[in-house]
């Protein structure tokens, strides 16, 4: 096994223990990417702390919608709707 291959194996074990599932899902594409481009380590690791917070943010609105009180489709035809006194 080529030592890349270690690195990378290794660095992916280590984003799963931290679970940090959005960096190690582009970990691959990002890495690749950032290296044909010749873009420094700093720039590297920026993008995927990025993706990050991106991800984080996505499933936190994801587990926010879940958990709202939203109306339902078989409940919305049973609301009632007040007229509003108007002019």
């Amino acid at each position: 096994m080529c030592w890349r291959c270690r690195a990378s194996t290794r660095a992916e074990l280590t984003m799963t223990a931290l679970k940090l599932a959005g960096m190690r899902a582009a970990y691959d594409d990002i890495l690749a990417d950032g290296l044909k481009r010749r873009h420094p380590v700093q720039q590297i690791i920026g993008t995927l702390l990025q993706v990050e917070i991106a991800d984080k943010r996505a499933r936190s609105i994801k587990y926010q919608m879940a958990s709202a009180k939203l109306p339902t489709a078989c409940g919305a035809g049973r609301l009632r709707l007040r007229r509003l006194a108007g002019p």
